[in-house]
């Protein structure tokens, strides 16, 4: 998904970094194509976020990658002191960052939340997805943190599986978006290719690019045009 969104607002314009947090398990260098040279772990050790932009791995003119680590054993603890100096670095130059978290609640995670002007929550609409989310929340809330940033977006999402009223129900925020369950998703996966740009005329893709073109109203910086 975070690929994805990315590519779609950089389409639209935008300057976009799209950020690969899920240290133990990222992999948003393989969907986009990319063999990055330097990922998040140099940074850390590098430690100085002002620097951010030497690790970043093009994509496109409009879009960049900071990676996670090739392999898991490279990564190092990224503590929320370095995510937020990381993300205020890439704020300076990105009209948007997209951010790839992991499931689990991690100092850096949180740091991110924070700093964030909106978090997509994604849920598939099955039972097992819906309990981990509002586990996720559950946790959320105890230690502080505020849901007004929260979206909730149904990925995936099957007929047969949980009605959105029932998630909607069950997880106490209204349903964002919806992305329905396609063939094209499991191929991108598998074929390691963004399906934006591998299938333009999917309706996944059209979902996606309508996504993108909400936030880019909502939030996109406005661009002085001479």
């Amino acid at each position: 998904m975070a690929g994805n969104l990315a590519i779609s607002l950089s389409q639209l314009g935008h300057k976009v970094c799209v950020v690969d947090f899920d240290l133990g398990a990222g992999g948003l260098d393989q969907i986009l194509g990319l063999s990055p040279e330097k990922t998040i772990a140099n940074l850390v050790r590098d430690d100085n976020p002002d620097h951010t932009g030497n690790y970043l791995t093009p994509f496109s003119d409009n879009l960049s990658l900071l990676a996670a680590p090739e392999r898991p054993e490279l990564s190092l603890t990224l503590d929320s002191s370095m995510a937020h100096a990381i993300l205020s670095n890439l704020k300076q130059s990105f009209d948007f960052i997209v951010v790839d978290m992991p499931a689990t609640i991690e100092s850096h995670v949180l740091a991110t939340l924070e700093m964030s002007d909106f978090v997509g929550l994604l849920v598939e609409n099955d039972i097992l997805s819906a309990k981990a989310a509002v586990f996720a929340l559950q946790n959320l809330a105890l230690l502080g943190y505020q849901l007004q940033t929260m979206h909730l977006i149904v990925n995936k999402f099957n007929w047969r599986g949980l009605s959105l009223d029932e998630i909607t129900e069950a997880l106490g925020i209204p349903i964002f978006w919806r992305v329905d369950r396609d063939k094209v998703l499991v191929d991108s996966v598998d074929n390691a290719k963004p399906f934006v740009i591998d299938k333009p005329k999917a309706a996944v893709t059209a979902n996606l690019r309508r996504l993108a073109l909400a936030l880019s109203i909502e939030f996109g910086k406005t661009r002085t045009r001479r």
